[in-house]
């Protein structure tokens, strides 16, 4: 009898090793960009585990697979085959938390809020209760719920200068600004986008800089703050949203090679964007619209039918 316990005690463990080992591969493959074959991988745990935490966790990283494929639908049913298996709040807050950050790029705000408001409930106080505040308030403003958003804000900063996290601090001022432009408070927007530029690393409000000068119609300093994005900017979205918005104002005052050129390099750099939404894919309207503009319209046809397959 001792034999068979130790038998099956070990016997146990290897199994446990082997889907512990299964999800590190799965892991492995994701970074390694192989996202089907980490699917695979995750379905093996799901269909072969008893330990719940496991095949959530499974559920979770074929989640995010699908995310990266651009399959939102997909994304969101493992996200809630994980939520139904997790058992700690924390990890349940960060499933709702990537739920609702899919409606949001779906621009479904109502949703969004609705499982960021739940994922707020579910998590301490820490740097991920101020993302989740930041989150909630980018929908808030969308629905123009605007001194909603701004409390949020607020939260998310004093929880970032708590912890000393420059990142919070960086998209609570940045987000500020967002709001600002909304209000059409454009130099207000322009000092706190400064005071964002000066906490980050990659200089990611150039590009928001540039934005808020456009909408001034002060066409050089948007130029200026687009071509500094693109130049030193180390994050494939801030560059291809400089190069998009570069590319519209061009078109916008008749440079219309210029706007072929950085468009046609937004284009390019679409498919190296994590995570896409609506406006992103309005490129290949703008990109159309230079066809068109140029006379060439089969491609302008060709290229606007690409951007509602998008």
């Amino acid at each position: 009898m001792l034999k068979f316990n130790l038998f099956l005690v070990f016997s146990l463990l290897i199994i446990a090793n082997s889907h512990a080992n299964l999800l590190d591969d799965a892991r492995e493959q994701i970074n390694l960009k192989n996202y089907d074959s980490a699917i695979q991988i995750n379905n093996l745990v799901i269909a072969t585990s008893k330990i719940d935490q496991e095949i959530a966790d499974a559920h979770f990283s074929s989640a995010y697979c699908y995310k990266k494929l651009n399959d939102p639908t997909f994304a969101i049913d493992e996200y809630l085959n994980a939520l139904q298996l997790y058992t700690d709040d924390l990890d349940k807050s960060s499933t709702l938390n990537n739920i609702g950050n899919l409606f949001l790029s779906a621009q479904l705000y109502q949703k969004a809020m609705a499982f960021f408001n739940q994922a707020i409930e579910l998590e301490e106080d820490s740097v991920f209760l101020a993302r989740r505040f930041l989150n909630r308030s980018i929908a808030l403003m969308y629905l123009k719920k605007y001194d909603q958003a701004k409390e949020g804000i607020k939260i998310a900063e004093k929880i970032g200068l708590k912890f000393k996290d420059i990142y919070i601090q960086f998209q609570s001022a940045n987000q500020l600004g967002l709001m600002e432009i909304e209000l059409g408070k454009y130099e207000e927007a322009i000092q706190y986008f400064q005071k964002a530029n000066q906490l980050d690393f990659s200089q990611k409000t150039y590009v928001n800089l540039g934005l808020v000068y456009g909408l001034q119609s002060q066409t050089e300093e948007a130029i200026t703050y687009f071509r500094k994005a693109i130049n030193y900017t180390k994050r494939p979205k801030a560059k291809f949203k400089a190069l998009q918005y570069l590319g519209d104002l061009y078109l916008k005052i008749g440079e219309f090679e210029l706007a072929k050129e950085n468009l046609s390099q937004a284009k390019n750099l679409y498919s190296e964007i994590s995570t896409t939404d609506i406006d992103d894919s309005k490129v290949f309207q703008s990109l159309a619209g230079f066809y068109e503009q140029t006379g060439k319209k089969n491609m302008a046809i060709e290229t606007l039918n690409l951007s509602f397959d998008l």
